[in-house]
C-alpha cells in the first residue's frame, strides 16, 4: 500500500467483491463541499435513515481515485459497482468514516475552527500554492491532514504559529 509523507495509508473498500482504495485528498474534500455545501452537511447526509445511501455513494466516489498498491483506482470502476446496488452501505459507510478521520487533522489548542459554512477554498490554495509552493497537482493531491502539517511547519519556522487563522482540520465542519 502506498503511504504519503506522514505515513497516511488509504482505506480499502470492498464493493462489487473488487478493493477500491480511499483517500480524502483537497480534490475530493472540495468535491464534496461543492455537492453538500459543507462537510458537515455531508456527514449529517451519511447518518440520514432515508437518504444515507445515497451519500455514501457520492463519498465513495470523491475518494475512491486514490492510487494504492494491489487495488482498483477508478472511480468510473467504482460507479458501475455502485450503480448495480449489491453493496452493504452501512459496512462501506463506516470505511468512508475511517478514511475521513484518517486525513483530517486533529483540533488543537491553537486552532481557530471555521463557522461551518464550508471552507476558504481562495485562501487555503494560496497558502498551499504561495506560503508552501505546492505545484498544483501538489497542493490537490495533499490531504487536509498533510496541509496542515505542512502549514504548521511553515508557520512554526517563522514564531507566526500563535497568529494562525487557519485550521485545515475543520473543513467546513
Amino acid at each position: 500500500m502506498v503511504s504519503d509523507l506522514f505515513g497516511f495509508e488509504p482505506v480499502v473498500a470492498v464493493i462489487g467483491g473488487r478493493a477500491f482504495a480511499l483517500r480524502f485528498d483537497m480534490r475530493a474534500v472540495f468535491a464534496l463541499e461543492r455537492r453538500f455545501g459543507s462537510m458537515g452537511d455531508g456527514l449529517t447526509a451519511l447518518f440520514d435513515p432515508d437518504g444515507f445511501r445515497d451519500a455514501v455513494a457520492v463519498f465513495v466516489l470523491a475518494a475512491a481515485g486514490a492510487a494504492g498498491d494491489g487495488v482498483d483506482s477508478s472511480a468510473e470502476d467504482a460507479a458501475v459497482l455502485l450503480d448495480a446496488g449489491d453493496w452493504d452501505a452501512g459496512l462501506l459507510r463506516e470505511r468512508v468514516l475511517e478514511a475521513l478521520g484518517r486525513c483530517f487533522a486533529e483540533p488543537d489548542e491553537f486552532a481557530v475552527p471555521g463557522d461551518g459554512c464550508g471552507t476558504d477554498w481562495d485562501e487555503v490554495y494560496y497558502i498551499g500554492r504561495y506560503r508552501l509552493l505546492m505545484s498544483d497537482d501538489e497542493f490537490w493531491g495533499s490531504t487536509p491532514r498533510r496541509f496542515d502539517k505542512l502549514h504548521r511547519l511553515w508557520l512554526t519556522e517563522r514564531g507566526l504559529l500563535r497568529e494562525s487563522r487557519v485550521y485545515m482540520g475543520d473543513f467546513g465542519f
